[in-house]
């Protein structure tokens, strides 16, 4: 398959857009084809400078390679790579000529006019189209006497197509007296009659003829992308387009050009867009309203980006969940898209709960090693306050904060605890002493609310346990045993069973005693093993905190 991810330079990169691309990409490459990155800048108007660097850099950053297209900027501060923040274009380098990788350059339309001059002339040498010299004032009188008739399809069609019934002549002399015009497709369409086609997601449709006299070229000689993406699929010798299903309605005057142009008409897959739920019902990620439709919102919440591919992979493939089940190990590429599994109708959800699961379960497959370089990475990206300590500790403590990261990385059940490197900080800051602001009375009421215990026993308990300590912190057995001797001499029951039969013989039970090291450790009720979380700490650290109810 030869696939094109073709964006316009309109300004952020929505998430729609990657899963589009990623969409396309894995379907061209792992079927041994190629996959083209095409810019669609015909619309001048909403055209947003430096737009197609981040084009380029968001597919760069989402590790979506493509084989044909514009290549970044050659400047230093432009170079991206994969996970590499996003760069504004300076005005200098704005000045700079794109360079292109692939036979079909340039890969941006607006650059390509004379390739759509060469086949509009085509189609006006056999009658195909033909040239219109309506003003904007004519147009618009048009709408409006349309409208006060009732005409149910308003457009430029049969006998509202003026210039349609123009002589040849007529057309040539307007033509040659300077007047401005566009090229129009005639079309022999019957909006009364259907076609039958075969979407490689919707399956067979039924759809109406066209029979509207659009425009080809704009009177500024730009054509239009009903025009232009036709000519340039043909060129660039593309097999599949992929698409989002708001071009459906314009499926039949695409399929009458690419006829009339002597074309084949390619396959065509037209995918729902990604929503959301808003109140009772959905809708369309909006760029305007939803922070999370800009790539650059995951970006800076620090979501790896190989777990966003995951979750992007999973509204695609209804069997993708299932499929990283079993194949826990392997990279994401192996994931083989298919079409039957994309949605037929309903469209994709962006759901955040799923994005962190998903997330949770990628980070936790990393190595200890690999979550200290993507949160070193991401926390000298972003430019948050809250980041500042984060960054000073990996810096400065790297090898304390690679230990800490591995606690809980190995064996049956791995720490889940961390969805995006923005929840590192929270995570890990009360190892660091100079952020541990604990004090005795936050320990005694914690204490009091979470446990069983109370102030004195809570002590008690840890100055029983510090005795034992040094001899157990090498063995976890042993540092097991030594926290049930504790509870027994202090009448907290050690087995679940025997207290949930009869909680009036016990104080409380082994997971209160545990609850009250894992306070004065942590100042948490929650934190990850509290062998291992000790081993990390060092035992001076580990007695000093113990020791805060003294």
């Amino acid at each position: 398959m030869v696939t094109r991810f073709a964006p316009s330079p309109t300004g952020f990169v929505h998430i729609g857009s990657i899963y589009t691309a990623l969409m396309c990409e894995r379907l061209a490459h792992q079927s041994g084809g190629e996959f083209i990155l095409r810019i669609e800048d015909t619309d001048k108007k909403r055209e947003v400078d430096g737009a197609i660097d981040l084009i380029i850099q968001g597919l760069t950053h989402y590790g979506i390679p493509y084989d044909q297209g514009p290549l970044p900027l050659p400047t230093e501060s432009a170079a991206v790579a994969e996970g590499a923040p996003y760069h504004f274009p300076t005005e200098e380098e704005l000045d700079l000529k794109y360079t292109y990788k692939g036979s079909h350059d340039p890969y941006i339309q607006s650059l390509r006019g004379e390739k759509y001059q060469e086949y509009a002339k085509k189609l006006l040498a056999s009658g195909d189209a033909y040239y219109a010299f309506d003003t904007v004032e004519e147009l618009a009188a048009l709408r409006e006497k349309q409208e006060s008739m009732g005409v149910l399809r308003p457009g430029y069609y049969g006998d509202y197509a003026t210039w349609r019934h123009r002589s040849k002549e007529e057309q040539m002399a307007a033509k040659e007296s300077g007047l401005p015009y566009v090229v129009r497709l005639r079309s022999t369409g019957d909006h009364l009659k259907r076609f039958r086609i075969v979407d490689l997601v919707k399956g067979s449709l039924d759809l109406p003829e066209n029979d509207q006299d659009i425009v080809l070229l704009k009177s500024d000689g730009i054509p239009t992308y009903h025009f232009a993406h036709i000519v340039d699929d043909h060129e660039m010798a593309v097999t599949h387009v992929i698409r989002g299903d708001e071009w459906l309605a314009s499926l039949p005057t695409h399929v009458e050009i690419a006829q009339k142009l002597g074309f084949t008409v390619l396959p065509h897959a037209h995918i729902a867009p990604i929503c959301k739920i808003d109140g009772e019902g959905k809708r369309k990620l909006s760029k305007r309203h939803d922070p999370e439709a800009n790539v650059a919102y995951y970006a800076g919440a620090g979501y790896p980006v190989g777990a966003v591919r995951e979750y992007l992979l999973s509204l695609m493939g209804s069997d993708f969940d299932a499929w990283r089940k079993a194949n826990p190990s392997a990279p994401d590429t192996d994931y083989p898209v298919q079409m039957k599994l994309i949605a037929k109708s309903g469209s994709p959800l962006l759901d955040t709960a799923k994005l962190d699961f998903i997330s949770r379960a990628f980070i936790a497959r990393m190595t200890a090693v690999g979550v200290y370089e993507g949160v070193t990475k991401w926390s000298q990206q972003v430019s948050h306050t809250e980041t500042e300590s984060l960054t000073q500790v990996l810096k400065g403590q790297k090898d304390y904060c690679i230990n800490i990261f591995n606690i809980e990385r190995s064996g049956p059940k791995v720490r889940k605890d961390i969805a995006k490197w923005s929840e590192v900080w929270h995570s890990i800051s009360y190892f660091f002493d100079e952020h541990f602001t604990f004090t005795p009375e936050s320990a005694r009421e914690m204490i009091a609310q979470s446990t069983k215990c109370s102030a004195e026993d809570a002590g008690s308990i840890a100055a029983a346990f510090l005795a034992r300590y040094p001899e157990v912190k090498g063995d976890k057995d042993a540092w097991l045993s030594a926290v049930k001797d504790v509870a027994l001499i202090h009448g907290y029951a050690v087995d679940t069973k025997e207290y949930k039969a009869d909680p009036t013989k016990y104080r409380g039970s082994l997971g209160d005693v545990a609850g009250v090291l894992r306070i004065l450790l942590t100042g948490r009720t929650q934190a990850p093993d509290l062998y291992e979380t000790m081993a990390v700490m060092g035992e001076p650290r580990v007695h000093a905190r113990l020791e805060l109810l003294k």
